[in-house]
């Protein structure tokens, strides 16, 4: 936020985007590995990264021009990781499998209000515990995607859809502990899941996320 501040004090007509190049976490090399090949597991906390991240992108979307991962294959926070012939999609492959649903839509207006979580790791910081962006499509369908950063404390919400009066919702999640992964012999400990746990009302829709999760709701609304 301080960055497009200082971008739009001197470019208030916003002739020039912003780009966001290398994005990612980056953590100590898998044992055994080159060092200098940067090859590390990804996990579910690493899901939880991108999601936030592809979740700021989005609720900046006026602004962002482009936004790219380090990166996709091998190294770093990558969405898939390869031994030979073997492959295996990592947690993070899923978030963006979940967040495509928003490219070529509207961006909507969102707001969530939220508890706070304290990081002593980060000079006792305080950060949402929920983040959340809503677009639409040419059909008027809206898509959401939260993130719950919490690793233990799950999250009741209660959301009013403006105007409208929902005709259905279909839920998806990707959840676990934050140190779950996958491997070549277990390639589907993280994925997305069905989530059945919204229930309609009108205009209202009402669900708990759980703690360590990423939700994407698919919002149908009658004319």
């Amino acid at each position: 936020m301080n960055h497009l501040a200082a971008m739009d004090s001197i470019d208030p007509s916003r002739r020039v985007q912003l780009v966001v190049d290398e994005w990612g976490t980056w953590f100590d090399v898998e044992p055994g590995t080159n060092p200098g090949f940067l090859y590390q597991q990804s996990t579910m906390r690493d899901s939880i990264v991108a999601s936030l991240a592809l979740n700021i992108f989005n609720k900046h979307a006026d602004r962002l021009m482009m936004a790219n991962i380090a990166q996709t294959v091998n190294v770093l926070q990558s969405v898939i990781l390869t031994d030979g012939e073997k492959m295996v999609k990592t947690p993070t492959y899923y978030a963006f499998k979940m967040f495509k649903e928003h490219q070529n839509n509207t961006l909507l207006g969102s707001f969530l209000t939220t508890d706070t979580l304290i990081s002593d790791n980060d000079g006792h910081r305080e950060y949402p515990q929920l983040l959340e962006s809503a677009s639409i499509d040419e059909d008027g369908v809206i898509v959401a995607t939260l993130v719950n950063t919490s690793l233990d404390k799950a999250a009741p919400i209660q959301c009013q859809i403006a105007d409208r009066k929902v005709a259905s919702v279909k839920a998806e999640i990707i959840t676990g502990d934050c140190r779950d992964k996958n491997e070549f012999d277990k390639a589907e400990a993280v994925s997305i899941q069905p989530f059945d746990g919204v229930t309609v009302d009108g205009d209202s829709i009402a669900f708990t996320v759980p703690a360590c999760s990423v939700l994407k709701l698919t919002i149908s609304c009658d004319a």
